[in-house]
C-alpha cells in the first residue's frame, strides 16, 4: 500500500503540473448560455480566476469507478465458490483476497458518490432520484427479509451458521436520505417565496442525517451488543450503508452547502451560478472533497485496533485517503449531457451494481438442478 501511496501521489503530482501549464494556455471565461445551470459553458479567458483547471474529466472518474465496482463485487462470487467447495482456499488468503476485493469496491463507490452529488445538485432529477431509490429499498427489503428469514428457519446447521455471520445489504434507504439532504439543501421551491421558509426548509437536513445515523446505529449495535433481539422483518428496516460512505457524504454536502452559501452571499445567486464552473471555485468543491476523504481515511487510521469501532464497520479502511488527491483533478462535465452517453452510463452501472447478482443466481439455479 506505500509503493500505491506514493505512486499515485507521484501521478497526482505530474497531473498537477499539467493542470497548471494546461490553464495557463487556454484561460477561461465563464458565460450563461441558457436559464437552465446545465447550460453554463466555459470559453477563454477568465479575469479574476486562476490559471490552473481540473483535468481529469467527468466520464474518467464514472468508468473507473464502474469498473473497480464491478471487481470489488467478485467477493461475493468468491464466497459462493468457497461454499460449494468450487475454490479452496484457506488460511490468510480466505480473508486477504476479499478483503482486497472490497478495498476496490470502496474506491469505486467513493469515486461514484462524489460525482453523483456534483451532477445532480440543482438538477431536478433529484426528486425522481428520491422515489426510484426508495422503491428499490422496499422492494430489496421485501426480498431480503424472505430470503433471510427462510435462512434462519432452516434445519441445516450451516445455513444457519450462514445466516447468523452473512448480510444482505440494502444501502438504497439510506442513499434515499443522501437526495433527500440534496433537495433539502440545495433547491429552491417556487411555492416558498420568504427567507424564513427557505431555512426551514434547510433545517429540515436533520431528519435524513438523523434517520441515517440511528439506522446505522440500531442495524450494527441493536443485536449484537445491546441485545435487543429483533427479528429479521425488523431489524432489515433499519439496513444502512457503511458509515464511511455516510460519513463521506454528509460532511461533503454540508460543506459544499457552506461554501455555496457563501457564494451566494458574496456575489448574488445568479452570478454563483456561474463562478461555480470557475476553476478557483472547482478546486475549492473537489477540495471539500478530497479533505472529507482524507478525514475519513484518517479517521479509519486512528480507529484500526479500537474493537468498539470494528463492530460497527469502522477502521477498515485506512487507506482510502490514497485517492484523495485524486479527487482535486475531478472536472465534472459543462454543458448540455449526452443522452445516449447517459444511457450507457447507467446501463454500465446496472451491470456493476446487478451484474454479479445475476451470475449468483445462474450459479445457485445450476447447483440446484445439479442435485436433483
Amino acid at each position: 500500500m506505500l509503493l500505491l501511496g506514493t505512486l499515485s501521489s507521484a501521478g497526482c503530482l505530474f497531473f498537477l503540473i499539467f493542470a497548471f501549464l494546461y490553464g495557463r494556455k487556454h484561460g477561461e471565461k465563464l458565460q450563461n448560455n441558457g436559464d437552465n445551470c446545465a447550460c453554463f459553458a466555459r470559453e477563454l479567458h477568465a479575469k479574476k480566476d486562476i490559471f490552473i483547471t481540473p483535468v481529469i474529466p467527468e466520464t474518467v472518474y464514472e468508468i473507473a469507478g464502474i469498473i473497480l465496482v464491478f471487481f470489488g463485487s467478485i467477493r461475493i462470487l468468491y464466497y459462493v465458490f468457497t461454499f460449494l467447495g468450487v475454490v479452496s482456499i484457506s488460511g490468510n488468503d480466505f480473508t486477504t483476497i476479499p478483503n482486497t476485493l472490497f478495498y476496490l469496491f470502496m474506491i469505486g463507490m467513493f469515486l461514484l458518490y462524489f460525482m453523483d452529488f456534483d451532477i445532480f445538485i440543482d438538477d431536478k432529477r433529484v426528486i425522481r432520484n428520491i422515489f426510484l431509490y426508495f422503491i428499490v429499498y422496499v422492494c430489496l427489503y421485501v426480498i431480503e427479509t424472505l430470503i433471510m428469514t427462510s435462512l434462519m428457519e432452516s434445519k441445516n446447521l450451516i445455513v444457519q451458521e450462514i445466516a447468523l455471520n452473512a448480510t444482505i445489504p440494502n444501502n438504497f434507504g439510506t442513499i434515499t436520505c443522501y437526495f433527500i439532504m440534496t433537495m433539502t439543501l440545495f433547491s429552491r421551491p417556487k411555492f416558498i417565496k420568504t427567507n424564513k421558509g427557505i431555512l426551514i426548509l434547510r433545517l429540515l437536513t436533520i431528519i435524513p442525517i438523523a434517520i441515517i445515523v440511528t439506522n446505522t446505529l440500531i442495524y450494527n449495535y441493536a443485536n449484537s451488543i445491546w441485545g435487543w433481539n429483533l427479528s429479521v422483518p425488523v431489524l432489515y428496516l433499519f439496513s444502512s450503508e457503511k458509515i464511511q460512505f455516510s460519513l463521506l457524504c454528509i460532511i461533503y454536502l454540508l460543506g459544499l452547502f457552506i461554501f455555496k452559501t457563501l457564494m451566494e452571499k458574496k456575489y448574488g445567486a445568479d452570478k454563483t451560478k456561474i463562478l461555480m464552473n470557475g476553476n478557483k471555485a472547482l478546486f475549492i468543491k473537489n477540495g471539500i472533497g478530497a479533505v472529507t476523504v482524507f478525514i475519513i481515511g484518517l479517521l479509519e487510521l486512528l480507529l484500526s485496533k479500537n474493537n468498539y469501532a470494528l463492530t460497527l464497520g469502522l477502521g477498515k479502511f485506512p487507506n482510502l485517503m490514497y485517492i484523495a488527491p485524486a479527487l482535486l483533478l475531478y472536472h465534472p462535465h459543462m454543458g448540455a449531457r449526452n443522452v445516449k452517453f447517459d444511457w450507457a452510463i447507467d446501463i454500465l452501472y446496472i451491470i456493476s451494481f446487478g451484474g454479479i447478482y445475476i451470475i449468483l443466481g445462474a450459479i445457485l439455479v445450476i447447483s440446484l438442478l445439479s442435485s436433483l
